[in-house]
């Protein structure tokens, strides 16, 4: 590992440590945010530098391969937004190998498609069970959720804000029972680009009753392209908002859209 990329992992890890002092995080950004990368970000730098902790993700919209690609290229530094072997050179396609090994040596777990919260539920316990009765410490040390919306309906409720309320309880009492931090996506009602609040988000009133934290990514600004025209970096704006005291820290982040990468802002 380079200096680099310690840096950039010492740097995500400090703000994976904020978003894991409570239990149940609510993540939520204006669409160009990229808030699934930040996750996949933040979960690539917590088990490199935890090896003996897991990661449960849910994507409930994107495939697991969708999610791996992603991984991929923000890993390689590929800025094609397929992987296609047969079109990278050879120092690329080099790279590309790296990351898959690298990556493959994480102990990360994604479960795409339809779920409802009790599936959520269920799949947890026992991956939780599996990892602890393997001894060594090993431990499930996140979960990850894309997104609050689209967690499919179950019981009896009719009323989406009713089965909203009973998602986050649910969600907030598997923290607690398993304590493991969740990581919750969640949209927002109004495009905020420069500093979204807690009051921007859908079902707001609901995620403040029941979560113990929120995180919002917004754009500070966006610089002009470099080079050769081919790098985006965009200045972030990340409040990390405790509940239910509404205390703020505010954390600089730059994010690289080509290829899909978040650091620290120096």
């Amino acid at each position: 590992m380079n200096v680099n990329e310690k840096n950039e992992q010492n740097g995500l890890c400090h703000v994976f440590d904020l978003l894991t002092q409570n239990r149940l995080t609510v993540l939520a950004g204006n669409p160009g945010t990229e808030k699934t990368s930040f996750v996949l970000n933040l979960i690539e730098s917590a088990l490199s530098q935890n090896p003996l902790h897991s990661a449960l993700v849910f994507s409930l919209e994107n495939s697991s391969g969708a999610l791996m690609d992603l991984m991929i290229r923000s890993k390689s530094g590929i800025s094609a937004d397929e992987l296609d072997l047969e079109k990278l050179t050879e120092a690329e396609k080099t790279s590309v190998e790296k990351a898959k090994r690298d990556l493959g040596e994480l102990s990360l777990l994604i479960r795409d498609g339809i779920h409802t919260k009790e599936d959520i539920c269920e799949a947890s316990r026992a991956l939780k069970e599996s990892i602890s009765g393997q001894g060594g410490g090993k431990r499930l040390g996140i979960i990850a959720i894309d997104n609050l919306q689209l967690i499919a309906q179950s019981g009896k409720f009719h009323r989406r804000t009713s089965q909203i309320k009973e998602i986050l309880r649910s969600l907030k009492s598997l923290s607690d029972e398993l304590e493991v931090p969740i990581i919750l996506l969640a949209q927002l009602e109004k495009e905020i680009f420069y500093a979204p609040s807690v009051d921007n988000l859908t079902y707001a009133e609901t995620i403040r009753e029941y979560a113990d934290s929120v995180a919002l990514l917004g754009y500070r600004e966006m610089s002009a392209p470099v080079g050769d025209g081919e790098e985006y970096i965009h200045k972030i704006r990340l409040d990390l908002i405790g509940m239910p005291e509404n205390a703020t820290k505010t954390i600089p982040l730059i994010f690289n859209r080509t290829h899909m990468r978040y650091m620290p802002a120096c």
